[in-house]
């Protein structure tokens, strides 16, 4: 039986400083195809001019691309650093002219083109910096907000590669919802593939024999222990701030009385540092191990949401019961942000006691900002899955209740 397959084209705009962005979303792609061409019936066709675009005479480069790439794409997707490219008589450079079309024709037609714009926030060696075309692409950021695009910002490769996954997934789903799209192959979300092993790694396996529960029971699992870590940092956090009270006190205590004794306060803040210089070790063992529980639960809650399609209710009580994980974590990560901000301000105040006070105090901040960063970037993505799941919900329930509503 012949299988019929829709097509989305998805152009990709930057400068030439973000080539490495460039070649991932190339991977993202492919691996996104595997799985919608058969449970959605859709795949995304990247156009890039050096793949799309020929050798040919024009007033400009821009001018030839403009000609050969048309406004026939679906997705417009944009990427910038720390260039912003070279002026093309119609606009500052050819990836502002470019936004600038796709953006006049979101304007007449909202569904007839997804904007996605993203920039990098990742250092530059100083040598490296063109102050020009870094102020110009600041500029251009601080204009998409008064048009109403919502950007997206990251710091790493993988972090890119993330967010991409689950924004090209909440794309194709709105995509397929202002478009009345059903799907035009067999859905997936029924499969299930028997597993002897609950903790098996889930993306090291063939794309084509994980099934929809199977990728929910893993998201879970993964969430489950990204929960665990979360938890025993928050525990050495709390833990450190009960020491430090005690310390502060003793402090006090020492320093009040008739005849300060120089000792004891000297003695209780260095007790104070040891407790900080211990806490730092233990964090730089949690942090990377938060950081791999918090990539591949996002890539499981990806994966499993790129599966979905007209799930049956089974599955569709799978995802409610689904985004009350994701909403208890999402409580938790807030939770602790809160409690670092709050933990950095505290030790920021106190004062330089002794020298090995002032040294631990010091590293104690640099991890907890580097908690921080972490924390943070989850706190983007989890958001991001809680979006993603929340709009399938939606979409299913609308076709659900158009399918009834035109039932006799």
């Amino acid at each position: 039986m012949p299988r019929h397959e829709i097509t989305l084209e998805a152009f990709v705009s930057s400068p030439s400083d973000v080539s490495e962005e460039r070649a991932t979303l190339e991977d993202i792609v492919r691996e996104l195809n595997q799985t919608w061409s058969k449970s959605l019936g859709i795949r995304i066709d990247l156009v890039k001019w050096e793949t799309h675009v020929t050798p040919a005479i024009g007033q400009n480069p821009q001018e030839v691309i403009n000609s050969q790439v048309g406004d026939n794409y679906d997705i417009f997707i944009g990427i910038m650093w720390a260039r912003f490219g070279t002026e093309t008589g119609r606009a500052g450079s050819g990836t502002e002219e470019e936004f600038d079309r796709a953006h006049a024709r979101f304007l007449k037609d909202s569904t007839s083109v997804e904007i996605m714009f993203y920039f990098k926030d990742a250092g530059i060696q100083p040598s490296e910096v063109d102050l020009d075309q870094l102020g110009r692409v600041l500029a251009f950021k601080a204009k998409l907000g008064p048009k109403g695009v919502l950007y997206g910002i990251y710091k790493s490769s993988e972090e890119f590669t993330q967010h991409l996954r689950l924004h090209l997934s909440r794309v194709v789903q709105n995509w397929k919802a202002n478009h009345s799209v059903t799907n035009v192959s067999s859905p997936r979300s029924a499969i299930v593939v028997e597993s002897g092993d609950k903790t098996a790694k889930l993306l090291d396996e063939p794309k084509e024999e994980v099934g929809f529960l199977d990728a929910i029971e893993t998201s879970q699992e993964r969430f489950e222990k990204l929960t665990q870590i979360t938890l025993r940092m928050t525990d050495a956090i709390n833990t450190l701030g009960y020491q430090l009270n005690v310390r502060t006190e003793q402090v006090r205590q020492a320093t009040t009385s008739v005849s300060v004794d120089v000792k004891a306060a000297k003695r209780a803040t260095n007790l104070l540092a040891e407790d900080m210089d211990a806490f730092v070790v233990r964090m730089e063992i949690e942090i990377p191990l938060y950081s791999e529980a918090s990539k591949t639960a996002i890539e499981s809650w990806a994966y499993a949401a790129n599966l979905l399609s007209d799930f049956n209710p089974t599955a569709k009580d799978e995802i409610a019961r689904a985004l009350i994980i994701i909403k208890i974590m999402l409580t938790g990560l807030i939770k602790l942000q809160q409690m670092i901000i709050s933990f950095i301000e505290t030790l920021a105040s106190l004062p330089r006691v002794t020298s090995a006070f002032t040294k631990a105090r010091r590293n104690t901040i640099a991890v907890l900002e580097k908690l921080g960063n972490e924390v943070n970037a989850s706190i983007n993505l989890v958001s991001e899955v809680e979006k993603l799941l929340s709009d399938l919900l939606k979409t299913n329930a609308d076709s659900s209740n158009a399918k009834q509503i035109s039932e006799p």
